[in-house]
């Protein structure tokens, strides 16, 4: 907590993007190194992933590090086009502005690798999130070479999802295939679980 407020309250705006962009590239080496280490055993550990021996303490950790990444590939192609209004160019303009697209692929790969159906849904939803808000944003450019650049970013996360759906093992098909509305919602609410009948007899009692 002491941390988390030092970074929101003790830090300028740059060195904040600093921190967040150590987080989201420590989390994608922690990534890439459990796929050496799948790699190097032959197989997806069926336990944890990388250094996690949980599959939802994996999850929660990947999916924090999937939210702030996708969060500074916003921000970065906020500043490309704030730099181009002033007439400032970028010697690579595609890396410049999307380079925040690896962080994001690894630590997609890392909730997914991890086999958490709460991982996956959290996924799903942020990255739903991300595409409207991108789309919104994109539309309202002032200028139309704006909008067709902030476009590109919703073609690369397409074609990242569409890659993970086609190249994953069969283990995640599995998984999702088990995420349905109704269970979802009852985890959530609790519905049928052991503590929510504890809390409803407190409260009948007491």
């Amino acid at each position: 907590i002491a941390v988390a407020l030092a970074v929101c309250f003790g830090l300028r705006r740059k060195w904040k993007q600093i921190v967040c962009e150590v987080l989201c590239w420590n989390a994608a080496l922690v990534s890439a190194y459990g796929f050496v280490k799948a790699f190097t055993d032959g197989a997806l550990p069926a336990g944890g992933f990388s250094v996690f021996g949980y599959a939802n303490q994996g999850a929660a950790f990947f999916v924090l590090s999937y939210a702030l990444s996708l969060g500074l590939w916003a921000m970065r192609q906020m500043e490309v086009s704030e730099q181009e209004v002033k007439g400032r160019s970028l010697a690579h303009p595609l890396l410049g502005r999307h380079y925040p697209i690896l962080p994001v692929a690894f630590n997609l790969l890392g909730v997914i690798a991890t086999l958490s159906r709460a991982g996956m849904l959290f996924v799903i939803v942020l990255s739903a999130l991300f595409f409207i808000y991108i789309s919104v944003a994109s539309m309202a450019g002032k200028r139309r070479v704006h909008r067709v650049r902030g476009l590109t970013s919703l073609l690369l996360l397409i074609g990242l999802v569409v890659s993970v759906s086609v190249f994953a093992p069969p283990e995640v098909g599995k998984e999702l295939a088990t995420l349905t509305a109704r269970g979802v919602a009852d985890r959530a609410s609790g519905h049928g679980e052991y503590h929510e009948r504890v809390a409803t007899a407190i409260m009948r009692d007491y």
